[in-house]
């Protein structure tokens, strides 16, 4: 597996797991995340599409599908850019720092990786 899918792959995993935990424990996650007031049913809602987003970068690390994962790279990193932005407007809770930030090294790592491999790979 080629550097690229092999991040793209790790990211999707990460997806699902995250989706599937707030899917099936959306309590004790609320509580974690400090948001008391969202309804059990919408962290399960989102928590299902997590997991079948995940679902595509999975798909697409086992295709290949640079152009999935060019786009990827931006839009993981714009998530980085609103979780700040709604941090810094004290509408979520700093605790979800670390999950723009993850969102953010996946980018730059998948980013990092299409620039290390040759040309010909990048279909």
């Amino acid at each position: 597996m080629k550097r690229a899918s092999r991040s793209m792959l790790v990211f999707g995993v990460y997806l699902l797991v995250l989706g599937l935990l707030l899917f099936l424990l959306p309590g004790p996650l609320r509580e974690l995340l400090g948001i008391e007031e969202v309804p059990k049913v919408w962290l399960r809602f989102i928590g299902e599409l997590l997991a079948f987003l995940g679902g595509y970068y999975v798909l697409a690390a086992r295709k290949g599908w640079y152009e999935f994962f060019r786009l990827s790279v931006w839009l993981r990193a714009l998530v980085f850019i609103s979780v700040t932005g709604f941090v810094l407007g004290k509408a979520m809770p700093v605790v979800f720092v670390p999950l723009g930030l993850i969102d953010l090294a996946g980018a730059a790592w998948t980013g990092w990786a299409m620039k290390r491999e040759p040309r010909e790979q990048k279909h």
